[in-house]
């Protein structure tokens, strides 16, 4: 179970890195509007990660009735869609966000996990 969350810890500090190179990146050049959307964006997406992390936790101890688990998986799938949906939307509708920033800064979770499996 440790390495379960050394792992998880592990992805978030990696996803951190990334994401002060991005918006260090971003600042850099001037894009102030995309940067704030990605400090959202990878906010949301680390938030999202550490609540999957943690229903997987929950999933391994519900009782193996199949219907019981499949709605605890739905439930969960459907608030995280949720939360990207309500980013999404605040990014649109709010001017200090960029949008096309906080769509990058989403995707910075997945990203971090594709890049540590290669290195």
């Amino acid at each position: 179970m440790t390495d379960y969350f050394i792992f998880r810890n592990s992805i978030l500090k990696f996803s951190l890195i990334l994401s002060t190179i991005f918006i260090t990146l971003f600042f850099a050049i001037g894009e102030n509007r995309i940067a704030y959307g990605f400090i959202f964006g990878a906010a949301i997406s680390a938030i999202n990660f550490y609540i999957m992390s943690l229903s997987n936790l929950q999933l391994l101890n519900i009782q193996n009735n199949k219907k019981t688990i499949l709605s605890f998986i739905n439930k969960n799938l459907a608030f995280r869609y949720i939360l990207y949906f309500l980013a999404l939307l605040v990014s649109l509708k709010h001017p200090f966000f960029g949008f096309s920033g906080t769509l990058i800064g989403l995707f910075i979770v997945p990203f971090t996990i594709i890049v540590k499996n290669f290195i």
